[in-house]
């Protein structure tokens, strides 16, 4: 009797142990905000009336206060980050659940009302003071139960302010948004602080992550885990990458619990099979012409460049660039006279010192380096150097110090073809091929014929073809015309063995064709 009964007792003991440290899997979802909530608010507010005498009798709208959170300056494609609103992240309040944290009561800041929609044509957010969020929360919480907005369709939330000390935010998440990822799925997650987790998404939940954050720049995205938002970044750019960061706060509580709910959420993803698979043969030579159609008044400008192949494989493939010349960046009358020289040396060096471009197919992580960056770096360093003794010669700069006439000579370069170092700023002038060459090798599958996706070089979400002609594909995007530029077609014509044999690009204002025309053609090889 006693060897049964420990017996029953060990194994109860390991089935505690087994239960202890099975977690259930977290669901992500990330979704953008309601971009006008200011008529759905004034909605609700007006069908509350009769029903929250108990709770107020202040209408919802008049305890809110309007304002637009994105950002005014253009955001920096080359830099994609998301960064969360900064400080510290305090419990978040879900008003489904109608229980709201009344202890923010501090002195109210001073943030002006909107009396009608039409102070604010489009406000993004709304905020109010810490000290009514109970007000609030029960007011929206008794709206849910009486069905007097679509919950289907909107969920609200609210979460203390962490740009304004005394405010709350509200958030009004669209969850029927066409860009909204109500199921993120992963193939990785590790923690990279105590309280940061990255999370490597799937190809398709990547190239969704990269259109919603297109259409998201400048405002704060909601990240949802098992329902209850654990953060609200601000998009600062693109996010074509594939990496999800979620820098939890306080509100999440066990850190190491999510982590383990989040590794027990991953996926394993079917290999990936690519549209086409270049097929580069180390030591061959591919050489291609760039050309620009002439225009009234301009010159018509056309270049060779040569791919050289350095490592071919089935995942990876290498390839130096060499161009026989480079293009120069336009530059306004007063600054060539003082800029021009240098900026001529600067192309010198870039097209001396090549570039590599790598392209990893599993998954695609296409990269543009210079093969010396380093002996780059310090030819640069002379020519400043020279230059300014120069310019301080000719008495265009004072005889200061060479550091400070670095400094101010650096900053009107930086305005100008990009500071030294950054070579993607310069690229776009001085070889505008180098970025589209290679840019849809690996982004398609086998299985794609239409959609839409984000694509870096036209920096916009572009509807995307696939067709066959013989033994040529054609791949064509289009991007719609814009408030920030005009209608583009991309269309890559491969040949039998995976390679560009030819590549238009074209722009239209709608008027006449406009200066990003050209057209890429292989001439050998």
């Amino acid at each position: 009797m006693k060897r049964t009964l420990l017996i029953v007792l060990l194994l109860a003991a390991c089935v505690q142990g087994v239960m202890a440290q099975t977690v259930s899997p977290a669901h992500v979802a990330v979704y953008p905000l309601l971009d006008s909530p200011y008529s759905l608010l004034t909605d609700i507010s007006n069908r509350l009336l009769p029903y929250q005498k108990a709770i107020t009798a202040t209408p919802l709208v008049d305890l809110l206060h309007w304002s637009d959170f994105s950002l005014d300056e253009d955001v920096d494609a080359a830099e994609p980050v998301l960064t969360d609103v900064p400080d510290e992240e305090a419990d978040s309040v879900v008003v489904d659940t109608a229980v709201v944290d009344d202890t923010w009561g501090v002195d109210t800041a001073v943030v002006d009302s909107v009396a009608s929609e039409d102070d604010y044509a489009a406000p993004v957010s709304a905020r109010l003071p810490a000290a009514d969020t109970a007000k609030v929360s029960a007011l929206l919480a008794l709206a849910r139960s009486h069905e007097l907005y679509d919950t289907l369709r909107y969920r609200i939330l609210l979460a203390p302010d962490k740009e304004v000390e005394g405010m709350a935010d509200l958030f009004v998440l669209d969850l029927q948004n066409p860009y909204a990822m109500p199921s993120v799925r992963f193939t990785e997650v590790n923690q990279m602080d105590d309280d940061e987790i990255g999370i490597t998404l799937t190809r398709e939940s990547a190239a969704a992550f990269a259109m919603l954050t297109y259409e998201n720049c400048g405002n704060c995205l909601p990240i949802l885990i098992d329902g209850k938002m654990v953060a609200a970044p601000r998009v600062m750019g693109v996010i074509d990458g594939g990496q999800l960061s979620v820098v939890c706060g306080d509100n999440v509580g066990d850190v190491p619990l999510l982590l383990r709910q989040l590794k027990a959420a991953v996926v394993r993803e079917k290999p990936f099979a690519p549209l086409f698979q270049p097929q580069y043969v180390v030591g061959d030579t591919l050489t291609y012409r760039i050309t620009f159609p002439e225009k009234t008044g301009e010159t018509d400008y056309s270049h060779t460049f040569r791919l050289v192949p350095l490592v071919a494989d089935d995942f990876l493939y290498r390839l130096e660039y060499i161009a026989d010349t480079l293009f120069s960046p336009p530059l306004d009358a007063e600054d060539a006279v003082v800029i021009r020289p240098f900026v001529n040396e600067y192309l010198y060096q870039l097209r001396l010192n090549h570039f590599i471009i790598e392209n990893d197919l599993s998954p695609y992580s296409p990269t543009v380096a210079l093969r010396n960056e380093k002996g780059f770096s310090q030819a640069m360093e002379k020519t400043v150097l020279r230059y300014l003794a120069e310019l301080k010669q000719q008495g265009v700069l004072p005889k200061e110090s060479d550091e400070d006439n670095f400094i101010d000579v650096s900053e009107q370069v930086n305005g100008l073809v990009g500071a030294l170092g950054d070579i993607f700023k310069v690229t776009r002038y001085a070889h505008p091929e180098l970025s589209y060459m290679t840019a849809i090798n690996g982004i398609f599958s086998s299985s794609q014929t239409a959609g839409k996706c984000y694509f870096r070089q036209a920096d916009a979400i572009v509807d995307y073809s696939v067709s066959r002609s013989g033994d040529e594909m054609v791949v064509r995007l289009e991007r719609h015309a814009q408030d920030d530029g005009p209608q583009k077609t991309y269309e890559y014509h491969i040949d039998a063995q995976g390679l560009v044999r030819m590549m238009v690009c074209g722009a239209d204002d709608g008027q006449e064709t406009v200066q990003e025309d050209f057209v890429i053609d292989r001439v050998k090889g």
